[in-house]
């Protein structure tokens, strides 16, 4: 498959601060890249690419543009794995970690498929990549052997499926040589059948396991766990140099240049030594790899901040380009979200069910009005926590229902903490509140939290004492006794509807529970709360549910509980009445219509581990291996189901889903990284007077839908021309309404002004707005 992406890799390229500042049009995704851990580096003519956590980025060196390249915007797949480029082919070849590969020359994306759709039983995954320009080939060294693919008709060519893990491959003088896993460098010539494992031998001079093999002007370099090797068959076998070294490559002009930790070895293509360089002398920033694409002595090194460039002459380094990587978010593994206003924030998995690694670096990103900014753990005090000395979050956080600056998190050591304005504000912990913690407070563990109409702020707390607190306006804390709810960890989610006075908690893992707790208004008075545990649920049939684990609740329009299971959706009609002995919930059935009679539990087989309404009522039912979903309020109706293969998700593991009500735009939390799509449904408006188009006016170029916004709830919206004739009509979704643009008639409107017409359910408080196309 060919993508050309000339206009986005040349003209394009959007400057960082205009890319993330603009909204997605309407049924667009959108992918946020992170940049969190530094991968690798590969200096082009033009250029520098750089990879971080999967994600791509492009930094242009004549205008100092820096871009994300993304499944949304030009690549064919996400989670980048490796990366190698060539100077002779202007080439970049990127490997996927699901063993896809693209080829990236002349502003075109070429995607082999051939190895990730390989059907075999083995490992496929891609081990490196060695371009080898004369012969017009890349070699992609795979834990099942060879692939080769013709770099000049970006097809495959050859393929050797030898049963082995090899660490790296290539051809010289026509003898191919791979690098076994087991046995060290090998060879074999076309004549031999190198199709064939058995007929491939030992190179005689070449016995080390290499990690890395390059040809340059008629010598074999190799590079191994102790030593730089030069080899030219029949001429000369010398250890170029001992000591240990991340790589090898060639520069443009022929040098081989080694890595490691900080210090640049050079050598010329004789094999004598040029020079040796260490940049720990020069920084405080140990590049994680580096990259020389140029016929000088300028090296490109990635590390945490950013990008630098170093030029190194007559034992002088210079520091020549300082690109640090800004507006991004630095949770790369998003794991809860929270909307509210023009924010969403973003921690990534902490310590609970999924993950308990009480090392996790713990720092909450944040978007405000489209851009990022980032809160980072080693800015953030811990007490208990003697492992890393930084604090380790749980698994949930809320926004302060007033104020979209203030947020509170809790955590596994330190109990809560609160941020203001993206700094550490506050935490309250055994030290100066009756949040008390196992083990004599080393563990001192606040894990769900909820905000209440009254402003309450409601957290389950990891602890023999008390389970269950709420802490007042004023800052007191009110603490509930039940028994059920202490010495528990991994409660999940406090879901306290609007509709309904009946608050439901959430227990995951495998012995996991919902726990309806009702304080009947009186927060003090504890003596007239009604509480209930439910380890499982009987259905409108008399059925007990056969799910065993549950994950995340939500409140629908018209105030029905829904609850995600390990078996599907479940619904609670009436929450209130959870005391009664005939409390029951309810599942969605799906006519088959094929004259049966029989049904299908919606979603049956899935695990539902986020729900989210939209704003037209709708649902978004995120799962743990087939993607997102959104259904009709009814559940009868799957209007959208995304999934790895037809959209942008990075992964159809979904840990969260939020939709921004102000545009629409829903959030997708997954196990490679965060994206959103701007979906039809937006937040219904009270009146009219907010109302507006975009785009307006649609200039020609435009070829995408028009979008009207600030409307009441299921407006009545039509679209007439200058003379009255109706042209469209329908009713928004939520506050919301999209136009294709086109006429009664299937075809684009002529140039002019339309007006939209709007009014509410009950015909009044109607306006009347103008679209201008233009054709």
């Amino acid at each position: 498959m060919t993508k050309k992406i000339t206009s986005f890799i040349t003209a394009a390229i959007m400057l960082l601060c205009t890319e993330m500042t603009a909204q997605t049009e309407m049924f667009q995704w959108k992918t946020y890249t992170p940049y969190g851990t530094p991968g690798q580096i590969s200096e082009t003519r033009t250029g520098v690419y750089f990879t971080s956590d999967g994600y791509l980025y492009l930094y242009g060196k004549s205008d100092n543009s820096l871009s994300g390249l993304t499944r949304d915007n030009s690549l064919s797949d996400s989670d980048i794995k490796l990366i190698e480029y060539n100077y002779e082919k202007d080439l970049l070849v990127i490997a996927y970690r699901n063993s896809n590969i693209d080829l990236l020359t002349g502003g075109r994306i070429y995607n082999i498929p051939y190895i990730k759709e390989a059907v075999m039983t083995g490992s496929k995954t891609i081990n490196n990549i060695n371009i080898i320009p004369e012969r017009d080939e890349i070699y992609i060294s795979t834990d099942f052997g060879v692939v080769i693919i013709n770099s000049k008709k970006y097809e495959i060519k050859n393929s050797f499926i030898l049963g082995r893990k090899i660490y790296d491959a290539a051809c010289h003088n026509d003898i191919y040589y791979i690098s076994d896993a087991e046995k060290g460098v090998m060879e074999c010539s076309d004549e031999e059948i190198p199709y064939k494992y058995e007929n491939w031998r030992q190179s005689a001079d070449l016995t080390h396991i290499a990690k890395k093999i390059v040809i340059n002007d008629g010598a074999i370099w190799t590079v191994s766990t102790a030593a730089i090797t030069r080899y030219i068959p029949g001429v000369t076998n010398e250890k170029v140099e001992f000591g240990t070294f991340d790589f090898i490559k060639r520069t443009p002009g022929n040098e081989i240049y080694a890595y490691h930790g900080g210090k640049i070895s050079v050598y010329n293509s004789d094999g004598t030594k040029k020079g040796e360089t260490e940049l720990d002398r020069y920084t405080d920033d140990i590049p994680a790899d580096i990259s020389n694409g140029n016929r000088t002595g300028t090296y490109w090194g990635i590390s945490g901040k950013g990008i630098k460039s170093y030029r190194i002459s007559d034992g002088t380094v210079t520091l020549t380009a300082d690109v640090p990587v800004k507006d991004r978010p630095s949770v790369t593994v998003p794991y809860t979200l929270a909307v509210q206003g023009k924010s969403l924030y973003c921690i990534p998995t902490g310590i609970n069910t999924d993950y308990e690694d009480e090392s996790l670096t713990a720092n909450i990103a944040r978007m405000n009005n489209y851009r990022w900014e980032n809160i980072l753990c080693d800015d953030i005090p811990s007490i208990n926590n003697k492992n890393t000395g930084k604090f380790g979050l749980t698994s949930d956080i809320v926004i302060s229902p007033h104020d979209e600056n203030t947020i509170y998190v809790g955590t596994w050591f330190d109990g809560l903490y609160r941020f203001r304005n993206n700094r550490y504000d506050a935490v309250w912990n055994y030290t100066n509140s009756p949040i008390t913690g196992m083990f004599d407070n080393y563990v001192n563990m606040i894990g769900a939290l909820a905000f209440d109409s009254g402003n309450n702020l409601w957290m389950t707390s990891y602890s023999p004492d008390c389970g269950l607190l709420a802490m007042k306006p004023d800052g007191t804390f009110v603490t509930f006794a039940n028994s059920d709810l202490k010495d528990r960890k991994y409660f999940t989610q406090i879901l306290i509807p609007e509709q309904s006075g009946t608050k439901w908690i959430i227990h995951g893992g495998a012995s996991g529970f919902i726990y309806a707790h009702n304080h009947n208004g009186t927060l003090e008075n504890q003596g007239d709360d009604t509480y209930r545990m439910f380890t499982t649920f009987t259905d409108q049939d008399n059925r007990s549910i056969d799910g065993s684990r549950f994950y995340c609740a939500a409140e629908d329009r018209s105030g029905r509980i829904w609850i995600g299971t390990d078996r599907g959706p479940i619904l609670l009609n009436r929450p209130d009445n959870f005391r009664n002995s005939n409390f029951s919930c309810y599942v969605i059935k799906i006519p088959r219509n094929d004259g049966t009679n029989t049904a299908d539990l919606l979603l049956n087989a899935e695990v539902i581990r986020a729900i989210e309404p939209d704003d037209a009522g709708n649902i978004w039912l995120g799962t743990e291996t087939s993607g997102a979903y959104l259904v009709s309020e009814d559940g009868q109706t799957t209007i959208y189901h995304f999934t790895t293969e037809n959209s942008v998700l990075p992964s159809d593991k979904i840990y969260d889903v939020k939709v921004k009500h102000d545009t629409g735009e829903v959030f997708f939390a997954t196990e490679k990284g965060l994206v959103s799509f701007r979906a039809e449904a937006a937040e219904a408006q009270e009146n009219y007077d907010n109302v507006y188009a975009f785009p307006n006016p649609v200039r020609p170029e435009y070829t995408g839908v028009i979008t009207v916004t600030g409307l009441e709830f299921n407006s009545l919206v039509k679209i007439t021309d200058t003379a009255g004739n109706l042209i469209y009509q329908n009713y928004s979704q939520g506050g919301q309404i999209v136009w294709d643009g086109n006429g009664p008639d299937g075809r684009r409107v002529k140039s002019g002004i339309y007006y939209v017409w709007m009014s509410n359910s009950e015909n009044k408080d109607g306006k009347v707005a103008k679209i201008a196309v233009i054709n």
